[in-house]
């Protein structure tokens, strides 16, 4: 957001991100901190003068350097906060009774796919992405805003076995560690007759 928005105060950017200023505070002095951002001076205003800010450079970006160990540790902190953001916005988009989630100004999405990709369609997948980075980054001075969280990454062999056994209405292996102990029992209260965790309504086929 400071990256579209240029060299601006704490109140303006409090302001495009609908939250109070005394809250951005303590998150741009951290990322003075570290060098992703920098003071760009000051400016009068009524009854005093206002510090200003702006990004270390016109577009920042994750470095990924799978061979280091810092880095992906790093890299992986940055992923999760990106989630832990993404997942506090949806919350509170969710509580709003007025929020879109159909039709062709759907505001609200919640999507996970998995499935095998030739090197040509990941070629084309990642084209895509870089085309929608650039369609939300481009500024656009008006207009509400919005957050797109993306993750890509290779399936874990284990989990595509899961799906495997769930459509083909097997047993789930018990030797499957990602399942929660509680999911992975027979306790009766949490699985249906064939074994598997009973679903929430929200998640079930129609």
């Amino acid at each position: 957001m400071l990256e579209q928005m240029g060299t601006v105060s704490v109140a303006e950017l409090a302001a495009a991100l609908g939250r109070p200023a005394d809250s951005l505070y303590f998150h741009l002095r951290m990322l003075t901190r570290i060098g992703l951002v920098r003071n760009a001076g000051c400016r009068a205003r009524p009854g005093g003068k206002e510090a200003l800010y702006h990004t270390a450079a016109p577009e920042l970006r994750v470095q990924y350097e799978a061979r280091d160990a810092a880095n992906r540790k790093a890299v992986s902190a940055i992923a999760a906060s990106m989630l832990r953001l993404a997942i506090r916005d949806f919350r509170r988009s969710f509580q709003r009774r007025n929020v879109l989630v159909s039709g062709a100004y759907r505001e609200l999405w919640s999507l996970r796919k998995v499935g095998r990709l030739s090197r040509a369609q990941l070629a084309q997948l990642n084209h895509r992405i870089r085309g929608l980075v650039q369609e939300v980054s481009s500024p656009r001075g008006h207009g509400r805003l919005y957050a797109v969280t993306v993750i890509l990454t290779p399936s874990a062999f284990r989990f595509v076995r899961l799906v495997r056994a769930f459509l083909s209405h097997e047993n789930p292996p018990r030797d499957f560690p990602d399942l929660p102990a509680e999911q992975n029992s027979s306790c009766p209260s949490a699985e249906s007759s064939s074994g598997w965790p009973r679903l929430p309504a929200a998640c079930r086929p129609p």
